[in-house]
């Protein structure tokens, strides 16, 4: 169990890195720490010791086939493990993977399936809740950016058995949570929760399934999705199934999972008449939101045509909608929109990058990711306007990130992106934190510059580290450092 840090727009303003002509004199924040940076057109890399002044090579990354490892931009660390996790893309097939790196050898491996097309320009780590935990437990989780450029290509033929998809050929999957709203009468929200079941193995990315807190999607949050990370073989159904709560005592708040109990659930393994499976050419069930809820339309309305008022989905693509308030077709409080599930499959992982935005510009769209560092596998948080150069977080709820000199803010709650300030360097890659101070890698002096989140402003002296041309940095507590105690990796 660890203790939450609390998040790092709270930073002061103060002495950061002050330099002399002999030498420089470190911030307590920083001077127990090490850097490490990845040389991003050579794929060499280095680490800086604070507490000595020396830069030192470690080796240089390379692929299966020992050709370095080039375009390394983004990177980051959990604090006990000897590996750095970076993200690299492939240039013999243009897909990105996540890359363990080993810190006191540059050893590098890739783990898991590919992310896809579209680089990584960002990446970095935090503690955030564990799901479901009533004691306030949490985990290490990483994130990244990635500049999404996919299209959903591959076809996966599937047939619909009971209200599960069955497909005939080898196939990746998606979910993405599309909406949910349901409500005890207008008296309050009812949480949903829910979980997908491939073969014999149940999946829960958003969530416990059995608490109603902590694996809620009825929360305005949505659209949510999580790729699965495996390949699945032909004929292994995919079931969906969702769950709705309602309160133990009406006196409850609903704020802890013990305040609630089931209300219905329903499986797609199960004939019901509570689920109703859309695929591309159906036409869309026009049923009036219960008790002023966005009806039907409004949660499917990008896979609409508004002339034929049909479902408009790839041929890999189907879209479940869940009845969880009541049993009684004939009620009118059966608008089946208290669930609403987009399911795709795909031949390779990499048709299932996002080109769609969330935001209402049409610039070039990117998407925030939250990546298993186990596996590979990842959850999209949310798309965004810009391409960013770097990223950096506190709490895993709210981004700092730069394009190129401008520094913004992102908020997953809220799905925005607000610019924050100007950065006095232009070209600033590699965005990290050093306890509550921002620092990035500022490529045209080769400098670590610190950098007030509140404005942009530099708030001390860059300091040399005696490495060029960086694409990311990683801020290593020394206690971490395998250059100081690589036994206890061994």
């Amino acid at each position: 169990m660890h203790n939450t840090k609390p998040f790092l727009f709270m930073i002061t303003a103060g002495l950061i890195l002050a330099s002399s002509a002999s030498a420089q004199t470190i911030d307590p924040a920083i001077i127990e720490m090490a850097v490490f940076g990845i040389d991003k057109n050579s794929g060499t890399m280095a680490r800086y010791d604070f507490d000595t002044g020396q830069t030192k090579s470690i080796g240089t990354l390379r692929d299966a086939g020992n050709n370095p490892m080039t375009g390394v931009n983004a990177s980051a660390y959990i604090p006990g493990f000897q590996n750095i996790f970076a993200f690299w893309t492939d240039p013999s097939d243009a897909l990105s993977y996540l890359v363990y790196v080993n810190s006191e050898t540059a050893d590098a491996t890739v783990v898991g399936q590919s992310l896809g097309a579209g680089e990584f320009s960002g990446a970095t780590s935090a503690l955030v809740p564990v799901e479901g935990s009533t004691t306030g437990e949490t985990k290490w989780a990483v994130f990244a950016l990635q500049h999404a450029e996919a299209e959903e290509d591959d076809t996966i033929p599937f047939d619909i058995i009971d209200d599960i998809l069955v497909p005939s050929k080898p196939y990746y999957a998606k979910v993405t949570v599309l909406g949910a709203a349901i409500s005890y009468g207008g008296y309050y929200n009812m949480p949903v929760t829910t979980k997908f079941q491939i073969g014999s193995v149940s999946y829960t990315p958003f969530g416990s399934f059995g608490k109603a807190v902590s694996g809620n999607v009825n929360d305005n949050h949505n659209p949510r999705e999580y790729v699965f990370p495996n390949q699945y073989a032909a004929g292994t159904a995919v079931t969906t199934i969702g769950k709705s709560w309602k309160k133990k005592r009406w006196s409850y708040s609903g704020s802890k999972n013990g305040h609630w109990k089931k209300h219905l659930a329903v499986s797609g393994s199960t004939p019901t008449q509570q689920l109703v499976v859309l695929r591309d050419g159906d036409d869309v069930p026009q049923i009036p939101g219960f008790l002023n809820q966005a009806n039907i339309v409004v949660f499917v309305e990008d896979y609409v045509d508004p002339t034929t008022n049909k479902i408009v989905l790839d041929e890999n693509q189907a879209i479940f909608l869940f009845e969880l308030g009541t049993t009684y077709m004939g009620s009118p409080a059966a608008d089946f929109q208290d669930l609403v599930v987009l399911v795709t499959l795909a031949q390779d992982p990499t048709d299932f990058a996002d080109s769609d935005d969330d935001d209402a510009d049409e610039g070039d769209a990117s998407r925030l990711l939250q990546v298993n560092h186990h596996t590979g596998g990842y959850v999209q948080l949310m798309t965004l306007d810009n391409i960013y150069d770097g990223l950096a977080t506190g709490d895993g709820e709210t981004f700092v990130a730069n394009k190129g000199n401008q520094l913004y803010k992102i908020d997953t709650h809220s799905q925005t992106e607000t610019l924050i300030g100007a950065i006095d360097y232009d070209n600033t890659f590699g965005l990290e934190f050093a306890g509550y101070t921002l620092m990035g890698f500022e490529t045209d002096s080769d400098k670590l510059v610190p950098i007030d989140v509140l404005t942009g402003n530099t708030i001390g002296t860059p300091a040399a580290l005696g490495m060029n041309d960086l694409g990311t940095i990683i801020l290593m507590p020394l206690s971490d450092d395998p250059a100081n105690n690589a036994d206890s990796y061994d």
